[in-house]
């Protein structure tokens, strides 16, 4: 046996099959719902922003959230947590999480209902500090 580098992708699916195995041999099935959702700010045909996360059974995680430096403070990157939130509650979700540096976003997803249940400092550099927010969603109707 070797260890050598691989694409992520590659390494990514043969991840998930064992870990998949894993979670059927110990609860009887892999029930779980995965699902990546993802919503886009257009202006015309030229994307200003967006959001994207991951559904994993009744946990949804926000991944990524950006908008263009112009156009930030104008409500959009709410309407856009919004909308990816009313899609994962769709879906099942009834936890979400986000982790956002000490320099990015915290107060705006404190101002969204989440709360801080983590921290770690000096991440990815020193002088800064990692938090990770979790929200508990009302189920669709």
């Amino acid at each position: 046996m070797n260890i050598r580098a691989l694409e992520h992708g590659e390494v990514n699916i043969c991840i998930e099959q064992i870990l998949s195995e894993d979670r059927e041999e110990k609860f009887g099935t892999d029930g779980r719902k995965r699902k990546h959702l993802a919503y886009a700010l257009m202006d015309g045909d030229k994307m200003l922003g967006g959001v994207t996360g991951r559904l994993e059974s009744q946990g949804f995680h926000i991944q990524g959230l950006g908008l263009e430096k112009e156009i930030r403070g104008k409500q959009y990157g709410t309407e856009l947590m919004k909308k990816i939130e009313e899609a994962a509650i769709k879906e099942g979700a009834k936890q979400l999480t986000v982790s956002t540096q000490d320099y990015q976003a915290l107060g705006f997803y404190e101002k969204l209902g989440y709360s801080v249940f983590g921290k770690l400092k000096d991440w990815p550099f020193e002088g800064t500090t990692k938090y990770y927010l979790w929200k508990k969603v009302e189920e669709a109707n």
